[in-house]
């Protein structure tokens, strides 16, 4: 993996694992509720450490996608490996959004007026 894929990928984890289950966690503190389902089922099973279990298993599903795209580099493409920050870029935007939606969310519960309404990323995928 080369430097920059590298570095793209501790973004995308940061954005998409870290900033996205603190957001959450304030969100549900606050007397919020999870709107994404299999999240939810995790918050309802174990509380907050729930959402860090399923943001770990999801991780790692994507550490897994992520060898499979370096070991099929050859047999689908040129060797080029031109498509490889797709992937990273659509979950880095998602978690983006998602990060977004919650401090939304966190500005509503404390009564903070918002400038847009931002649609829940969450009712699209259900």
């Amino acid at each position: 993996m080369h430097s920059f894929e590298r570095e793209f990928w501790t973004v995308v984890l940061v954005i998409f694992c870290i900033l996205d289950t603190v957001t959450t966690a304030v969100v549900l503190t606050l007397g919020g509720y999870e709107s994404a389902q299999p999240a939810g089922w995790f918050y309802s099973q174990f509380g907050i450490a729930g959402l860090a279990l399923h943001k770990l298993l999801f991780a790692v599903a994507l550490a897994i996608i992520w060898v499979a795209y370096h070991r099929l580099d050859n047999v689908f493409t040129d060797g080029t490996g031109s498509y490889r920050l797709l992937l990273p870029t659509l979950i880095a935007s998602r978690g983006a959004w998602i990060v977004v939606w919650n401090v939304s969310v966190v500005a509503e519960l404390l009564g903070v007026p918002t400038i847009v309404d931002i649609p829940n990323p969450n009712v699209m995928f259900q």
